[in-house]
């Protein structure tokens, strides 16, 4: 059995599983997160079975057809949850759940085992997410140096955000706050419930823009994209993408255009109410394509922002790379030692 098997993480290692022909069973309470394309491949096959369930909802608990994961109707009570364990009688447990948004799994799951960890090993123990980490290393050893404040921005698969104001990191009382891949849009996207404002990841980060860049691809707009990766969004990476833009394909530039556009009104905003000295941008789409987004940014904020606020922040690109992050929480255990 596999818990959280529609997200990314969760759905590779059971096509992995089902490779190896092992029967593989399911369990997703089918959220926000979870993503039914990626079992595409495999839900119609005998050795795979779906059931959405919430398993830390005991009030709540719903079962699946197990040949169509789009219906799923039936209410289960917890009497048919144990039942459900004791038909399957499951070899190995792989626990995949995982909220996507950090402050909530810190929340629920992190701030319990901070405690432990602290009377175990007689140490403060401190926690921070990955772009905090990131962020608060690049203010003290890299791009950010010597500047008053720093706003983070790491568009990856998602689009991460970190802000350091006088040395210290801005939280909220138990987790992050910079939750800015969940920074809402006015606009239109298939994904989300109808009517939901859109998620500036979805328009921003690279899963996002990858799928963008397949439709481009299959309208026959980007020969390089469907010559390297046909249409999985998994293969349309962040160096594919560069080699279509320098390959001449005005589409694919029209996307980034559009992409980082948007990034820029969600950048703006947050100069407008926290008025950072420097924005550092990060992550592997910036590496690949840094004075794209650079100027991109600039120009977004000079567009949108007050005069005086968009003149006194500057942009650079991050330059510490994947040791950001470890710099960064390490910097932050000897402030906090």
């Amino acid at each position: 059995i596999i818990t959280g098997g529609l997200g990314f993480i969760g759905s590779n290692l059971i096509e992995t599983l089902i490779k190896k022909k092992y029967f593989v069973v399911n369990v997703d309470k089918a959220n926000y997160a979870s993503n039914f394309y990626n079992t595409k491949k495999f839900r119609n096959l005998p050795n795979y079975k779906f059931y959405k369930l919430d398993i830390n909802n005991k009030k709540s608990v719903f079962t699946a057809s197990t040949i169509s994961e789009l219906k799923i109707a039936k209410k289960a009570t917890m009497n048919k949850l144990r039942k459900f364990f004791q038909k399957e009688r499951f070899d190995v447990i792989y626990d995949q759940y995982l909220e996507l948004e950090v402050r909530i799994f810190i929340r629920d799951f992190v701030n319990d085992k901070v405690q432990y960890l602290s009377k175990k090993i007689g140490k403060n123990v401190v926690v921070l997410n990955d772009v905090d980490a990131g962020t608060f290393g690049e203010y003290h050893l890299g791009a950010a140096k010597g500047a008053y404040s720093v706003f983070g921005v790491f568009p990856g698969t998602g689009v991460g955000g970190g802000f350091v104001y006088d040395g210290k990191i801005l939280r909220g009382k138990k987790a992050s706050c910079m939750e800015f891949g969940r920074f809402r849009m006015l606009g239109s996207t298939l994904e989300g419930d109808l009517h939901e404002p859109v998620a500036l990841e979805l328009l921003c980060g690279r899963l996002g823009i990858a799928s963008a860049c397949s439709i481009e691809a299959s309208r026959g707009n980007a020969k390089s994209i469907m010559d390297t990766a046909g249409t999985d969004i998994k293969k349309v990476k962040s160096g594919v993408i560069k080699k279509s833009i320098e390959a001449g394909e005005d589409k694919i530039l029209d996307v980034m255009n559009r992409s980082i556009h948007y990034l820029g009104i969600g950048v703006t905003s947050v100069v407008e109410l926290l008025a950072p000295e420097v924005v550092v941008l990060g992550g592997g789409l910036v590496e690949k394509m840094p004075q794209l987004y650079t100027d991109g940014l600039k120009e977004s904020v000079q567009n949108y922002g007050s005069k005086a606020l968009a003149e006194s922040v500057s942009f650079k690109v991050a330059e510490m790379g994947d040791l950001a992050v470890a710099a960064g929480a390490a910097a932050y255990a000897l402030a906090n030692k």
